[in-house]
């Protein structure tokens, strides 16, 4: 039977939604209620629709009907873990991956709850096992994030690579490879990742920003001015056409890159007397403020010494 499939939410939220196949699957199941297939069709279902006592209660009769189908320790395991009792959801995955199932989605969910266990090793077995089966973003995400934990950055620079040959453009792998890059002080391979993002995504404000903080860490101050001011061209040409939020709290970030508060506070009081709980507004002004706040103790020190 082909019920690993279900465990790809993607294809199991298409339509009709949980609650009619559900409704369906009742009607089925009252006629022939020795069927584990229905049962255990109906506890995916009961697990999309976050109703997870039915679907463990569901899974249950699929056992005892069919107690040779390993799909049931697959859905368990699926079920418990968004249960949050991520022991007993281990213990179900392994149980199924142990009669040889070779699935990415169980092998994935299994080192999700590894690694919240702090089993970055496990996890990282996990993620690469998957990826073996099926190559996606969010598991070479997730594998490179385990080698970042155990601080196996050359391996987790490789394998962002590698999921940039296989996913060419996608902002996620760039956006991990320039991070572990920048950490290994690799300052010229992140530009370049950054020199890449810049001629392929039509937003390109904050890969100039971006390029800003890595060539400042570089020490290439000129070139770091250089390219926030590209920044807040971009993000005044943006905003000539349409303002947003959005924008606005970008366009702060671009003036607090160069130092300009004043102008990044206007930004922002604009922002938060429309949208007063926009949290990266929010975060954006606790940025501000310490960066006043800096700038006062240093100029105090300043102006202490200027006085002996």
């Amino acid at each position: 039977m082909a019920f690993a499939l279900l465990a790809l939410a993607p294809a199991a939220r298409a339509h009709p939604g949980p609650h009619e196949e559900i409704a369906r699957l009742d009607v089925a199941i009252a006629a022939e209620p020795g069927r584990a297939d229905l049962h255990l069709e109906r506890a995916v279902q009961y697990r999309l629709a976050s109703r997870y006592d039915e679907a463990l209660a569901d899974l249950a009769r699929a056992e005892r009907l069919a107690p040779a189908d390993p799909n049931v320790y697959l859905q368990r395991g699926l079920t418990l873990t968004e249960m949050g009792r991520d022991a007993d959801a281990d213990a179900a995955l392994t149980r199924y991956l142990g009669d040889g199932a070779g699935n990415a989605v169980a092998l994935a969910e299994r080192g999700r709850i590894r690694a919240r266990r702090g089993d970055f090793e496990g996890a990282l077995a996990d993620y690469s096992a998957a990826l073996a089966l099926e190559g996606q973003v969010e598991l070479f995400l997730l594998r490179g994030g385990a080698q970042e934990k155990l601080k196996r950055l050359a391996e987790a620079a490789a394998g962002y690579r590698e999921g940039l040959t296989q996913f060419p453009g996608d902002a996620a792998l760039q956006e991990a490879l320039v991070r572990v890059e920048v950490e290994r002080r690799n300052f010229d391979a992140a530009l370049v990742v950054v020199a890449d993002a810049l001629a392929r995504s039509p937003q390109r404000t904050r890969w100039l920003l971006r390029q800003g903080d890595i060539l400042e860490l570089a020490g290439r101050r000129d070139e770091a001015t250089e390219a926030r001011l590209a920044a807040l061209a971009e993000i005044d040409r943006v905003l000539a056409t349409r303002q947003s939020a959005i924008q606005l709290v970008i366009r702060a970030e671009v003036f607090l890159a160069l130092g300009r508060l004043d102008e990044a506070q206007a930004d922002l009081d604009v922002v938060l007397r429309k949208a007063p709980h926009y949290r990266a507004a929010h975060d954006l002004q606790t940025q501000l403020v310490e960066r006043r706040r800096a700038q006062g103790v240093a100029g105090d020190s300043a102006a202490t010494a200027g006085s002996r």
